[in-house]
């Protein structure tokens, strides 16, 4: 196992300590004290998403379901491309309680949304500048090509590029505009009672389970208005969840 952590030198000494103490007692299967030691790391304020898939695979081993998925969650907001905690997470979604159909999008609208996942704000910044690149390239032998064909093709393969370019660069800023929103969070509890207010005396409109994806849309003293996958609304009480 490995993470790219950035901190000065006498702490991440400190840091690959902590990890490869980590690492051995997961092997050791004692699994308490590589959590500890992980939850330790994180302590730092120290981000990674090797690091959240970790804590994940060793909230798992100690049967803390809900709090894998969360740090599947955060593994996966980090880098969208983590292919092993996404797998993981569908296999720690298949053990949860609640079977919450989402209400289906646009088959456009899904597209977008995945290859935009795909990957992080910082390749879609990459990608961006490697498509300008290439689109100036492409200018310059439109300007300069003796053949009248290639002049054409190359103007038309330019603004392919910028037009890509474009996209590439609005996907950055919604990966980016991603990381620092705080609207998604998992239900931590081992019951959570949406209520039709946000008070104790509200009616309980529906009732959730630990590992429930929860949507955070206000928020009143110490409790948020909520909303599940399938258009469902509530009241929920802020101790009951965590925000991924």
């Amino acid at each position: 196992l490995g993470v790219a952590l950035s901190s000065p030198a006498a702490a991440q000494e400190d840091v690959a300590g902590l990890w490869q103490k980590a690492s051995e007692a997961f092997a050791a299967q004692q699994w308490q004290n590589a959590l500890n030691y992980y939850l330790t790391i994180e302590g730092e304020n120290l981000q990674s998403a090797d690091l959240y898939y970790n804590i994940g695979n060793t909230y798992f081993k100690t049967g803390d379901i809900a709090h894998a998925i969360l740090y599947y969650e955060k593994a996966l907001k980090l880098e969208p491309s983590h292919d092993d905690a996404a797998h993981n997470l569908e296999i720690v979604r298949q053990m949860t309680l609640d079977r919450v159909d989402a209400v289906p999008d646009f088959i456009l609208v899904t597209w977008f949304r995945g290859l935009r996942q795909r990957l992080g704000a910082d390749a879609w910044a990459w990608i961006t500048l490697a498509l300008l690149l290439a689109a100036g390239v492409l200018f310059l032998l439109f300007r300069h090509s003796i053949s009248s064909a290639l002049s054409k093709v190359s103007f038309i393969l330019a603004c392919v590029a910028v037009a890509l370019a474009i996209g590439s660069f609005v996907f950055s800023l919604m990966q980016r505009s991603a990381l620092t929103r705080q609207d998604s969070a998992i239900v931590t509890a081992p019951v959570c009672s949406v209520k039709s207010s946000p008070a104790e005396g509200g009616n309980t409109v529906f009732v959730l389970h630990e590992g429930t994806r929860l949507r955070l849309l206000d928020s009143v003293g110490e409790w948020s208005k909520i909303e599940i996958a399938d258009g469902r609304q509530g009241w929920a009480e802020s101790r009951t969840f965590e925000i991924i």
